[in-house]
């Protein structure tokens, strides 16, 4: 389990590992894409993910699907295997990370309070929300 974040940083190094040929060049046809690449690179480490989406033109290289409610996000949690083409691997954003917590605390009775957890049944004189 890891917390995925976005890396615009990165997005120039991986956009070049996609689009070039195995010996690094790029194909004639791709002029847009190796523009795209200048671009992002330009801006250096400084480049945001407000930035990425602006050059890309969508999100797709700064936001990451949940599987739970079907909305794109900057953050999630990754759950289960490396992602690969064969690899079990759910993400689900932050919000639906603390459900499915929640769910499975109280699942084995325990209930949160005041950011504390305490069990199902709690000392005389304490109170649950």
């Amino acid at each position: 389990m890891k917390r995925i974040s976005p890396d615009p940083a990165g997005v120039s190094r991986r956009w070049r590992e996609r689009y070039t040929t195995s010996d690094g060049q790029w194909p004639p046809l791709w002029r847009e894409r190796k523009e795209v690449f200048e671009r992002l690179l330009a801006l250096g480490d400084a480049i945001t993910a407000d930035d990425v989406e602006r050059i890309m033109g969508n999100e797709t290289w700064t936001k990451h699907y949940c599987v739970e409610c079907g909305k794109w996000h900057r953050e999630l949690i990754q759950l289960g295997e490396e992602p690969d083409v064969e690899s079990r691997t759910v993400t689900v954003c932050l919000e639906c990370a603390r459900k499915y917590a929640d769910f499975i605390l109280r699942e084995m009775g325990v209930v949160y309070w005041d950011r504390a957890l305490c069990a199902l049944n709690p000392k005389e004189g304490d109170s649950i929300p």
